[in-house]
């Protein structure tokens, strides 16, 4: 059986208890081993309890508490039963916990033979003891630092405790100072029977309670005032003491009968006075008011019209009037600005003193509405200079006359920290931000003699490398005003500009080519030696001249409009082949490449030109144009080949790829079409759905120079689109053969066309010329008739086939077929004995024209 007290539990209730109460119930062998101890042990130390069973007890308890817990168990071995002892075991998480204990000894056969014990978390309760304990001690330490007279009295009246100040008060009185344990009426039989009621009113109502008393005590007047403080139980439901506040005041009230009797003084200087004084009683009711607050604030000619009026009537802002009451009731005085009553030039800004004056309220007005607006003027001229200050991209400070700062605006704080890594806090002294002390003279200088100094500043910066700022410093008021410019980036650019510009001026004067520069009126502003040289000018004398002047007449007109697209915008770049004139009126071919350059506005300035002599180049192309080329073909034109069968646009396209053009084939049937009769290199583009016209003059916009297009059938697209749309793309794609320099072929089938649609189409384009025209005889156009057939068929006929078909001997055949070999329209094979014969291309031409 166990025994928690004297009487035996039962095992069921037992476990009961060791599975359910909140308290840690243990068990000792009669050493004080630990045998078994409950769940909640763990809950309150964090320790398992496997840990400690079969340790001594005294393990679990701070060293410093074994003493108490070895008294209480030896008081329980000598059968005593020992009060419950408190001590404090560590718990796991290292904190300590008080546990107290009690602990019944477990008897069998008259011989202890262990312990029964319960322990409980009490840290709680004995922190809040604590707690409690120390505030009493705050409380009392509070009471005896004020200055004032203070006692406590409980539900009977009776006078329970007093601070320090209040036993000399006594004395002064000269009462008795035992009164510790009287009613306050016995203490002080003299206070009046109100004060009793106001007792009972705080335990009753629980609300503060001021008062003033009289008392005459042995012929002398005292004046005091009291505050009787309700102190609330624990749940602030009940009034179980009352805390007294005592002022003498017997001086204050001394002074108010001064006071009262220098009011005739006060009268004369009231009445002399400009602004208005105003005398109210305790209620809030005029007393009386100086001539200048009659003749001000209160549109009355006559005092006796308004005297004994309530505040009200002249503020009737709630507000205010509970203003004026809390001056009453605290004899603190409120100092504020209003808006006074309208006069004749419209509402008024008054500044107005409240003030306690014995009982009631005295009231001082000065009209300030000048000083307002001026005020207003100057805050807003504040508010203007700090926002245009702010927005400035200039770094603006101002200092004072030791030359601490006083104002920065948002640009100097950042020219600042870019360039000393440094804050700019108002009122730093200028010297942390020099690097030179000879710095610190120059600022000083202008402050003592007011004479500006301006500067340019450079300071290295870990950062951003060299910070340079231009620095303007000048006198203002005391002080000193600085202006800073960060001209970091322009000297930059300047620098970066005068290396460009020594760069360009180097390329200018040495490059291998011709190099000028025009004016938008194509006047010559400066050439180099190679172009002088060209055309056989002196500098001086092409600076006379403009561009137009020295070029072809062919190509002036291009030449202009080339410009006028750069000016617009609309290219970047012109570059073409041209010809000069020389000095010595030759000509001069040449490759032109002209682009705008613009001033710092971005506005267009001046015409850059490079201009390399390609006479040699072109007269080698020429010479190779007249032996491959059969028809006089230009760059920038677009020419209308008229044909059935497409034989004539691919042979001129086939002639300009053979002497150096790009080659490009625009048509809706495949390359494979193309690529089984034209051997040189060709881009192909197929017109599809994707492919649109749009694309393709996209393409075109950036094809190099000397390309040609070749748009084959290009009746197709008519039939396709419509002609009016096709019209379109062939007025935009005329511009751009021009502009880009290009030859465009267009093969057509003009017996789909009407006579009006040809003549459209002929407008925009030119018609191509043979380079060289043949003048024959019959019967030798009957010969080269005939060749040109069999050809067109696949066969290339023998001499005997010539003599048969025409019916001419075979002599003469001969004689005839030699003379057109000789001349060039006819080519010979021979297989074997037997010749052959085939039209050349000059032959063709005969035919395809």
């Amino acid at each position: 059986m166990f025994y928690l007290t004297n009487k035996p539990l039962s095992e069921e209730l037992f476990q009961y208890i060791w599975d359910n109460i909140r308290d840690i119930i243990f068990t000792l062998d009669g050493e004080g081993l630990i045998t078994s101890i409950s769940h909640e042990f763990e809950t309150i130390t964090g320790w398992s309890r496997e840990k400690w069973i079969g340790k001594h007890f005294l393990e679990l308890v701070h060293p410093e508490d074994s003493e108490i817990v070895q008294e209480g168990f030896r008081a329980t071995i000598r059968g005593e039963i020992p009060p419950p002892y408190s001590a404090r075991v560590p718990t796991k998480n290292g904190s300590l916990v008080i546990l107290e204990s009690k602990a019944t000894p477990q008897i069998s056969q008259g011989k202890i033979i262990g312990y029964l014990g319960i322990a409980r978390d009490v840290t709680e309760r004995i922190g809040m003891e604590k707690t409690m304990q120390a505030s009493e001690e705050q409380y009392r330490t509070a009471i005896n630092s004020i200055g004032d007279p203070i006692h406590v009295i409980n539900q009977d009246h009776e006078i329970i405790l007093t601070n320090h100040a209040f036993y000399p008060w006594l004395r002064s009185l000269k009462l008795n100072p035992v009164i510790i344990g009287k009613k306050v009426a016995e203490a002080f039989p003299f206070l009046p029977k109100q004060v009793e009621i106001e007792y009972q009113s705080v335990f009753k109502r629980g609300e503060i309670i001021g008062s003033e008393e009289q008392t005459e005590i042995r012929g002398v007047v005292y004046f005091t005032e009291t505050k009787k403080i309700p102190i609330f139980d624990k749940d602030q439901k009940k009034v179980i003491q009352i805390l007294t506040i005592i002022r003498d005041i017997t001086d204050r009230k001394i002074m108010e009968q001064q006071i009262r009797k220098s009011e005739e003084r006060l009268r004369g200087f009231m009445d002399a006075a400009t602004d208005s004084f105003s005398i109210w009683d305790s209620n809030l009711r005029l007393l009386d008011v100086n001539p200048a607050g009659l003749e001000k604030y209160t549109r009355e000619e006559k005092k006796e019209n308004i005297l004994g009026k309530h505040i009200a009537e002249f503020h009737p802002n709630p507000e205010d009037i509970n203003f004026y009451k809390k001056v009453l009731e605290t004899g603190v005085s409120f100092i504020a600005d209003r808006i006074g009553p309208p006069q004749q030039y419209g509402e008024i800004i008054v500044s107005q003193k409240a003030f306690k004056m014995g009982e009631g309220l005295g009231i001082i007005t000065t009209d300030i509405t000048e000083r307002k607006k001026m005020e207003e003027e100057i805050r807003k001229n504040e508010e203007m200079l700090r926002s245009f200050l702010d927005a400035a991209t200039d770094s603006y400070s101002l200092w004072d006359s030791n030359l601490n700062l006083v104002l920065a605006n948002r640009a100097s704080n950042k020219l600042t920290k870019k360039a000393y890594d440094k804050n700019l806090p108002l009122g730093v002294n200028i010297e942390k931000f020099l690097l030179h002390p000879t710095n610190i003279v120059d600022y000083k200088q202008v402050v003592e003699t007011g004479k500006p100094m301006t500067t340019d500043r450079t300071v290295p910066s870990k950062r951003f490398g060299d910070v340079r700022f231009s620095l303007k410093a000048f006198k203002v008021g005391d002080g000193l005003g600085l202006i800073s410019t960060d001209i970091t980036e322009q000297k930059m650019m300047e620098e970066e500009l005068r290396e460009s510009e020594e760069k360009f001026r180097s390329i200018f004067e040495n490059a291998p080519i011709g190099m000028l520069l025009t004016d938008l009126n194509y006047q010559f502003s400066k050439v180099n030696a190679v172009f002088c040289n060209m055309l056989g000018y002196s500098e001086q004398e092409l600076t006379q001249l403009t561009f137009p002047e020295i070029t072809h007449p062919e190509h002036v007109k291009r030449d202009i409009k080339f410009v006028e697209r750069l000016i617009e915008g609309k290219n970047s770049i012109y570059q073409t082949e041209k010809r000069y004139l020389k000095k010595n009126s030759d000509f001069l071919w040449a490759q032109t490449t002209v682009t705008l350059l613009k001033n710092e506005k971005g506005e267009p300035s001046f015409l850059l030109a490079m201009i390399e002599d390609i006479s040699a180049l072109k007269e080698k192309e020429e010479e190779l144009k007249s032996q491959l080329l059969k028809f006089k073909v230009e760059d920038g034109k677009m020419y209308f080949i008229k044909e059935k069968l497409p034989r004539l646009s691919q042979t001129v396209f086939e002639d300009l790829t053979k002497v150096g053009y790009n080659g490009f084939i625009v048509s809706r049937t495949p390359k494979r079409d193309f690529t089984n009769h034209i051997k040189e290199k060709i881009a192909f583009f197929q017109l599809t759905e994707k492919n649109n016209f749009e694309t393709l003059l996209n393409i075109m916009k950036e094809t190099p120079r000397k390309s040609v297009f070749l748009f084959d059938r290009l009746e197709y697209l008519f039939l396709k689109e419509g002609f009016e749309i096709v019209t379109k793309f062939i007025f935009k794609l005329n511009e751009m053969t021009y502009f880009n320099n290009l030859v465009v072929l267009l093969s057509v089938d003009t017996s789909t066309l009407t006579e009006r649609e040809i003549a459209v189409i002929e407008k925009e384009t030119h018609a191509l010329e043979p380079r060289f025209i043949a003048n024959f005889s019959e019967e030798f156009l009957q010969i080269l008739k005939y060749v040109f057939q069999q050809n067109g068929v696949g066969v290339k006929p023998s001499y005997s086939d010539i003599g048969e078909e025409l019916k001419i001997s075979r002599p003469t055949a001969r004689k005839r077929i030699k003379h057109l070999v000789s001349r060039g329209y006819l080519v010979e094979h021979q297989t074997g004995k037997s010749k052959f014969l085939e039209l050349s291309g000059k032959g063709e031409i005969l035919f395809l024209t």
